[in-house]
């Protein structure tokens, strides 16, 4: 029963966000608070500053880790559209004259992946849902849109992928093997 305490964080964002229909931002807060609370309470072990300082610092590291692939992404959708590189993405799908059913495949497996490839972390949606849009009803567009994200895991992964291994004590070359 202990265990299912370190789910609780994650089931607070669940919650706060299909069940009360906050925002990310909110959901977030709510669960910093619940992982405070778990940490505070000393369900796992008593509850140190020096474990709140290591945790902090490790979130800062994650932070940036994940602001270095995602802020560049951004700034290269930015970039991209500013060269009307979307609407040219829409006028060559236009262009090969495909019924709309493999458009859409064409964008969420074709470009969708490529953009992900490129930039990581979810950004390629930023390309992929105006067009999606344009062809689907929403529901079906964010569906495509995030199936086309995740068929590119492995840059947004490599990360967590390389800490795991560590943290489980699995030399990375062993790793690495498993995985291939």
């Amino acid at each position: 029963m202990r265990a299912a305490f370190a789910l609780l964080p994650s089931v607070v964002v669940l919650v706060t966000i299909l069940g009360m229909r906050a925002s990310g931002v909110v959901a977030a807060v709510a669960s910093a608070a619940a992982t405070i609370a778990v940490w505070g309470i000393g369900i796992y072990e008593p509850a140190t500053i020096d474990q709140l300082g290591r945790s902090v610092a490790d979130a800062g590291v994650l932070t940036l880790l994940v602001a270095a692939m995602v802020v560049p992404g951004i700034a290269f959708v930015e970039a991209t559209r500013e060269r009307q590189a979307p609407a040219a993405i829409a006028a060559l799908v236009d262009a090969i004259e495909v019924r709309k059913p493999l458009a859409a495949i064409l964008i969420a497996v074709g470009i969708g992946v490529t953009v992900e490839s490129l930039t990581g972390m979810g950004v390629s949606l930023l390309v992929t849902m105006p067009l999606l849009s344009s062809l689907l009803d929403r529901r079906r567009a964010v569906g495509l849109a995030l199936i086309g994200m995740s068929l590119m895991p492995f840059g947004a992964l490599a990360i967590s992928a390389h800490v795991g291994a560590k943290l489980s004590g699995l030399p990375l070359e062993e790793f690495s093997r498993a995985v291939v």
